[in-house]
């Protein structure tokens, strides 16, 4: 019987081990892009203002991927992405709202495959 070791080992050898930490995607310039399938939403707390905010874990073609969207977003779209569906999200820069604040704009559309077709929706939107 192998151990636990050796069984890991093994694993790795054969190409049979997937990495599960995602990594951190910032922002950084109008068109950056993710694709991938969208896995699974959490909550986390802000430390600086102790308000909520959302981050997205996609499986993507580097890995599983972690990122924001912002609580616009999150209340326009994070609502209606769907487990184990392909989507690709593009960020469109920043728009300035009053006070000098600003707002992360994107797009974010939902890739129909070959086995998918577009019909009527299963749901009802919450909106």
């Amino acid at each position: 019987m192998s151990t636990y070791k050796e069984i890991a080992q093994e694993a790795r050898d054969s190409g049979q081990v997937r990495n599960l930490s995602p990594i951190w995607r910032d922002w950084k310039k109008a068109g950056d892009t993710i694709i991938g399938v969208f896995k699974s939403r959490a909550t986390v707390i802000s430390q600086t203002n102790q308000k909520p905010f959302e981050t997205y874990t996609f499986d993507t073609d580097e890995g599983l991927v972690r990122f924001l969207l912002g609580g616009v977003t999150d209340r326009d779209v994070g609502v209606l992405l769907m487990p184990d569906h392909l989507y690709q999200v593009t960020f469109e820069g920043q728009e300035k709202l009053q006070g000098g604040r600003k707002m992360n704009k994107f797009v974010v559309e939902e890739i129909i495959t070959a086995d998918e077709s577009i019909g009527e929706p299963t749901e009802e939107l919450p909106f």
